[in-house]
């Protein structure tokens, strides 16, 4: 039965243990309430006003009391940037960061990849809190060095990795971390679709940008996935991708750790499965990675839908929860649910598969070459 149909229980059904789906449910008021402190006001840049900064942080940013009224956008493009302070109703705009490195206090950075790490650390460095944009940094020795510049000015240090947040994503962590599942024994994640982000600059394709396309950028989320969900790091045993010298848009990841195997498939150019599955010695579940209500648990003797009753039921729910997070750990009342140490091990992940990167087959390749060799 898909995990979209209908029938199914409203909970585990184990009422001889604690109800995980119940604690799912409270889970999300830890990290990222959105019952607004009337009155606390806080002096937030944003800095990128490309995509991901009109559709997730302005939006959020821009309903908050207290935040609305104080909210400066950031963007080397003079127009954009004009765009956005009118859209969101901004009460400054700049065209450089280190314009307003004295005037707020926190940053959300969503500039293009590889600039990220030189524009946190500008923001550490006068000891202002930053919410990063996925990937924290281009390489591991980058995010290193920003961990150690967040902990040294003891400032927050947060990174935008949403899976975190998804309802499914969540069971998962907690389902494994409880045992429920059993010793983890295989772990699959496929996610695909054409590539259809609206991007304000060419930076994702190419040399001209960072060269590296779909595992550093869906790969981020994935990977880090993995890691939160087993608490390490595993080891690459084989990756693929069609680089051939570019930006790769599909790619395949194989990992192995303490008793379990892996495999994560990645597209920007077809719609994959978009789902997980977790195969433990007791249990198997597998859900869809943006289901909001469900995931499936499969057993020695049956499998059933199992209901989840998250906060979180929409994109927009999500980055509301994502913008109350950071600001609450601004304000010192939570850790945050995504601290940039916690991504250093998929960000090692990636820096790994590049690392030992294999083609693709691509017979039809051989077919032209030994086809244009030929004298006639």
């Amino acid at each position: 039965m898909p995990i979209g149909d209908a029938a199914g229980e409203p909970c585990c059904g184990d009422h001889a243990a604690p109800c995980w789906c119940t604690l799912l449910a409270d889970s999300g008021r830890e990290h990222g309430s959105t019952d607004w402190e009337e009155g606390v006001s806080v002096r937030i840049a944003v800095v990128g006003c490309g995509a991901i900064a009109r559709a997730f942080h302005l939006p959020a940013l821009a309903a908050v009391p207290g935040v609305s009224d104080h909210l400066i956008v950031v963007d080397h493009d003079s127009r954009r940037v004009a765009t956005a302070q009118q859209e969101f109703r901004a009460s400054r705009a700049a065209t450089d960061h280190r314009e307003v490195l004295h005037d707020v206090e926190a940053a959300i950075v969503a500039v293009p990849q590889e600039f990220h790490a030189d524009v946190v650390m500008d923001f550490l460095r006068e000891r202002v809190p930053v919410l990063c944009e996925k990937p924290l940094a281009t390489t591991l020795a980058q995010a290193t060095a920003l961990v150690t510049a967040a902990d040294v000015a003891g400032v927050v240090l947060a990174v935008n990795n949403t899976r975190r947040f998804y309802p499914a994503v969540r069971a998962a962590r907690e389902w494994i971390q409880a045992g429920r599942l059993g010793t983890i024994r295989r772990v699959e994640i496929h996610e695909g679709t054409s590539f259809n982000w609206p991007l304000t600059s060419g930076s994702t394709f190419g040399r001209g940008g960072t060269g590296k396309g779909v595992l550093q950028d869906v790969g981020a989320h994935a990977l880090d996935m993995i890691c939160w969900w087993l608490g390490a790091r595993p080891s690459i045993t084989r990756y693929q991708d069609d680089a051939m010298g570019g930006s790769e848009a599909v790619a395949r990841v194989e990992f192995a750790g303490a008793g379990c195997t892996g495999v994560v498939d990645l597209s920007w150019l077809s719609r994959l499965p978009n789902t997980f599955r977790v195969v433990g010695d007791e249990d198997t579940l597998e859900g869809g990675i943006l289901a909001w209500d469900a995931v499936r648990l499969t057993g020695r003797r049956r499998s059933r839908k199992v209901r989840l009753r998250p906060e979180v039921r929409s994109f927009p729910r999500v980055r509301d929860h994502v913008i109350a997070d950071f600001l609450g750990a601004v304000r010192g009342e939570r850790r945050p649910a995504v601290p940039a140490k916690d991504v250093l091990p998929s960000i090692a992940m990636i820096e790994e598969c590049y690392g030992r990167r294999e083609p693709f087959p691509m017979p039809w390749f051989d077919t032209v070459s030994e086809a244009s060799s030929v004298v006639l």
